[in-house]
């Protein structure tokens, strides 16, 4: 069998496909021929040679074999890859649109939060001012309050003793009418009595006159 491999091996690639049982019928038979011939004209050391030789390539024929089962593996992987890496940048693509529009919602987001912010602000301090304007409001009405209870309590007192003067000058005024009123009484009848006694003197005068105009025609 080293003799038919080596004779195999030496008759080239048409001796290794004989001896890889590739042809057959008097193709066969004919390289089976050459390679006997072949073989009568090599010695021991030639047949060794070469069946190491038809090992050898048995051994890299194998290797090119898982080699390019590999080569097909890793084009596999690479066309998966490539499919895997397409579709990675067509949904990175996506997730970017999708993180930008989420940027954006939250830097509108952000937006409406500051503003929302500086309302809040505006209107803390507005009701704060509005607050200190209640308080000092408050104050000052309790401040009138206080004022007009004062000024009411004076204006009472000031009533009440305005109309206990006016009892106390009603009360003395009538008084002093009754009193005038008696006093008119009185003065009536003096004034009565002053005229009678007027009367009188008139009458005592004019009889004075007359005696006197007669004692000056007396005299005369």
């Amino acid at each position: 069998p080293a003799n038919a491999a080596a004779a195999a091996a030496a008759a080239g690639p048409a001796g290794l496909a004989a001896g890889r049982g590739v042809e057959s019928g008097d193709s066969r038979a004919m390289l089976g021929d050459l390679a006997k011939k072949i073989a009568a004209k090599l010695n021991s050391s030639e047949m060794k040679g070469i069946v190491q030789m038809t090992e050898r390539i048995r051994r890299l024929e194998a290797e090119v074999m898982v080699t390019s089962e590999a080569r097909e593996d890793l084009e596999q992987r690479a066309a998966s890859v490539e499919s895997v890496k397409d579709f990675l940048v067509e949904k990175l693509r996506d997730t970017e649109l999708v993180l930008k529009r989420t940027m954006d919602d939250a830097n509108e987001s952000a937006r409406q939060r500051q503003a929302d912010a500086e309302v809040i602000s505006f209107l803390d301090s507005r009701v704060h001012a509005l607050e200190l304007e209640l308080s000092t409001a408050q104050k000052s009405g309790q401040a009138e309050r206080d004022q007009r209870a004062k000024a009411d309590a004076a204006a009472a007192r000031r009533t009440k003793h305005l109309e206990e003067t006016l009892a106390w000058e009603t009360a003395r005024f009538e008084n002093q009418a009754r009193d005038l009123k008696g006093q008119r009484k009185v003065l009536a009848r003096a004034v009565k009595m002053l005229r009678d006694q007027v009367a009188g003197l008139s009458s005592d005068r004019d009889a004075y006159k007359r005696q006197a105009h007669a004692l000056q025609r007396r005299e005369s």
